[in-house]
């Protein structure tokens, strides 16, 4: 299901001079998912993607085994993960294998998008069309 965000943003493209929707096209042979537009008479193929993360629950995961250290900070309510992080001498590789876990999800959707686009490229017959493949994160609160 298409977040307001997304809805709103592919009826933007939609009205973009020129844009060509690639689901309202005939389709020839349909791969599983085609990319979304074309854009520039077909010289751009367009993939959008739109990353609905609630990263809490990684986080907190990572933190985990890590509560009940002496040096872990006793707290009420929330705090920045940075100043947590502050307090632990390996605060630095703690944190780094939390942004190597956050962002392993955009770097799933990129690779994604990449064959989306190569597989639209083929069926469409565009191969010097160039790529534009985009990835939007939106924080769930």
């Amino acid at each position: 299901m298409k977040s307001e965000l997304e809805s709103r943003f592919t009826a933007f493209l939609r009205a973009v001079p020129g844009a060509e929707p690639i689901d309202d096209l005939e389709e020839r042979g349909s791969p599983s998912k085609k990319a979304d537009f074309f854009f520039d008479s077909r010289q751009v193929v367009c993939e959008l993607k739109s990353l609905q993360v609630d990263a809490e629950y990684k986080i907190d995961r990572i933190l985990e085994p890590h509560r009940n250290r002496p040096e872990f900070p006793l707290f009420l309510g929330r705090w920045d993960l940075a100043k947590v992080l502050k307090f632990l001498p390996d605060g630095d590789e703690i944190g780094e294998s939390i942004y190597t876990d956050l962002t392993s999800i955009v770097e799933e959707k990129v690779k994604d998008a990449n064959r989306q686009i190569r597989e639209t490229k083929v069926q469409f017959g565009v191969q010097s069309s160039k790529a534009k493949a985009r990835a939007s994160l939106h924080q769930s609160s």
